[in-house]
């Protein structure tokens, strides 16, 4: 797929329907579009059981006597790593928003950063508290300064972002980079949509999805989607991809709606879900239907005996 840079236009993939079709549109106008678009598709309550049973029975043999004392969390990042069989994913960042505890070596930096600050500051814009994301950035920043001074265990008061500690131990020029990648991010997402347009108001960035098999409380499947809105009687979910998308882009989209879907039940299954690359231009729209489903539970299945063979159970 090729994708226009000039013009503020991008490709457009729409898998609905008989074979692919592909137009030009103008970003924000068009992607919201695809994002409102109400979805008349449902989820039956019995194909979606029929799914997680299936699954759950595919996780049991893969698992086998997998030790309660350990954790396995599994995320779109894992799971198109193990669709690419090799160590990174190229179109979805691993995004560790809040894992900062544990033996997982997670070190903050501005790319990672990023998302949490960019997210928040969004969500001031969107809620007419910031001008600009430039300005909802320092302000984000701002308070998550002052919600470390007075954090305590003794003082009800906000927790402060699990990256505020890293950010107050950086010098100036360190703190710049991260408002520059935290203002870029936040850019890209507000500015590629019309958000006067929403008749409810978004989700954004708020209350990941986890789902974890029955008798496996070990294990995680964590859904972590950029945006959720109302299309029609379901939801649309927006994800944010970094660079472009790979040739697994379809089940990285479905993976997060698979865990709304066991999370939260079949009505909150999403109706499509619409992955947007900035870097690149690109955007593309997976309705999810069982087909879909079924695919991205395959994948998830995959991704669980990957990790167990790159980190040996003890």
């Amino acid at each position: 797929m090729t994708a226009l840079s000039s013009a503020q236009t991008t490709t457009f993939t729409d898998t609905g329907g008989v074979g692919p079709r592909t137009r030009l549109f103008p970003r924000a106008a068009s992607l919201t579009d695809a994002l409102l678009e109400p979805s008349s598709s449902a989820i039956a309550a019995q194909e979606l059981a029929d799914i997680r049973a299936r699954m759950v029975a595919s996780l049991e043999e893969v698992l086998g006597a997998f030790p309660t004392s350990q954790r396995l969390q599994v995320t779109a990042y894992d799971v198109v790593s193990a669709l690419e069989q090799r160590g990174e994913a190229r179109d979805f960042t691993q995004d560790a928003d809040g894992d900062v505890t544990g033996d997982s070596g997670f070190v903050p930096s501005p790319f990672l950063c990023r998302r949490s600050i960019g997210i928040a500051a969004v969500r001031r814009c969107a809620r007419g508290r910031a001008s600009s994301p430039s300005s909802a950035v320092r302000e984000v920043i701002e308070s998550a300064l002052d919600d470390l001074k007075i954090s305590s265990p003794s003082v009800s008061a906000p927790r402060a972002p699990w990256w505020a500690q890293w950010y107050e131990g950086l010098t100036p020029g360190a703190r710049a980079v991260v408002e520059a990648e935290a203002v870029t991010w936040a850019t890209q997402l507000w500015t590629a949509l019309e958000w006067n347009r929403f008749s409810r108001p978004a989700v954004i960035g708020e209350g990941d999805d986890w789902w974890r098999p029955p008798g496996r409380s070990q294990v995680a499947f964590k859904g972590r989607v950029e945006l959720k809105a109302w299309a029609g009687p379901r939801q649309a979910f927006l994800v944010i991809g970094s660079r472009s998308p790979s040739t697994n882009w379809r089940t990285a989209l479905a993976f997060p709606a698979l865990v709304a879907a066991f999370a939260r039940g079949e009505r909150c299954a999403p109706g499509r879900v619409v992955g947007l690359w900035p870097q690149s231009g690109i955007v593309r729209v997976h309705p999810i239907d069982t087909a879909a489903l079924c695919e991205a539970a395959d994948a998830a299945v995959a991704a669980v005996h990957a990790r167990l063979q790159k980190e040996p159970t003890s």
